[in-house]
């Protein structure tokens, strides 16, 4: 404790009751008035150092309150945080949580926490911040930093494919609808996942594109579906592949914006007219002897 209140001297005092007071009050200045409970005497415009807890919190009183300036680790000697956001609402005496250290006076739930969840931001590790899916608040999680990455950029935040072995075709294809195959993750930076041949997505606003091959289908499309709410989400394009020629394949693709409330499993769904009679309707294969691609689609989130 190195707080010390000043009083008034008179002409009736003594050089000794003089040094009395300086050798009080020169501590007292020289270390920011420290100590672990605001000082008695505190006057509009004082800066005062509140030690109670493993961090040292530099204080303003404003003269109803006190507002955090800096807080300082005194055992490393760095600083925790350069500022504390204005939307902490001190009340006068009220303690503060710095590093997990608590103060002694109670807050009001709705002011709670502001301060110290910016001071977790150095608490969480530069490879947690890389992997972008913590979802700890600080006051932004690593999770929602990605995610707003990813819709800020011009590239898609998911990409995903069917890759098949050289010279392997597509599939057979059916009468009526069936889920085009994805198997290859190319990119996934939106917290997305791989889910048999659906995308697992979070809630959000997303865009996306697709496309996917028929061989002699006949009347076909293509729509992006969500399975795990029965829901078509957006239209492909209606094509045609003549059903007796051997160059007639040709891509439903389709491109569009959508919403999800709650997690959901979305796939390509593609209705061809008719049912192919070898393995390639739903693809031909090539002889590049290169991997095979056939439906791909690209997701990009938008908030």
């Amino acid at each position: 404790m190195t707080q010390y209140g000043y009083e008034p001297l008179s002409p009736e005092d003594s050089g000794s009751t003089l040094l009395a007071r300086v050798n009080g009050v020169v501590p007292a200045l020289l270390t920011n008035h420290k100590g672990a409970a605001r000082p008695a005497y505190v006057q509009p415009g004082m800066l005062w150092i509140d030690d109670s807890g493993a961090t040292w919190l530099l204080n303003l009183f404003d003269g109803q309150s006190d507002v955090p300036i800096a807080a300082i680790n005194p055992e490393t000697h760095v600083p925790v945080a350069a500022f504390v956001p204005l939307a902490r609402k001190l009340k006068v005496g009220a303690g503060l949580l710095l590093d997990g250290v608590a103060g002694s006076d109670a807050e009001p739930a709705e002011s709670d926490l502001s301060a110290d969840r910016l001071l977790n931001l150095v608490s969480l590790s530069l490879d947690t911040w890389k992997a972008g899916t913590d979802t700890t608040e600080a006051p932004i999680s690593p999770a929602k930093l990605a995610a707003v990455v990813a819709a800020s950029s011009t590239g898609w935040g998911f990409i995903a494919e069917d890759q098949k072995a050289p010279g392997v075709a597509g599939g057979q294809s059916i009468s009526g609808w069936q889920i085009r195959t994805l198997n290859t993750v190319l990119v996934n930076n939106i917290g997305a996942s791989l889910v048999g041949n659906a995308a697992r997505l979070p809630p959000g606003t997303y865009g996306a594109a697709w496309d996917a091959p028929a061989n002699q289908a006949g009347r076909h499309r293509t729509v992006l579906y969500d399975t795990t709410h029965a829901a078509i989400l957006c239209l492909g394009s209606s094509e045609y592949g003549n059903v007796s020629s051997d160059s007639a394949s040709n891509s439903s693709s389709g491109a569009g914006r959508f919403v999800l409330s709650a997690q959901s499993d979305v796939v390509v769904r593609h209705y061809t007219g008719s049912a192919s009679a070898g393995g390639d309707g739903l693809g031909v294969s090539s002889p590049s002897g290169l991997p095979e691609v056939f439906t791909r689609l690209r997701i990009k989130r938008l908030s």
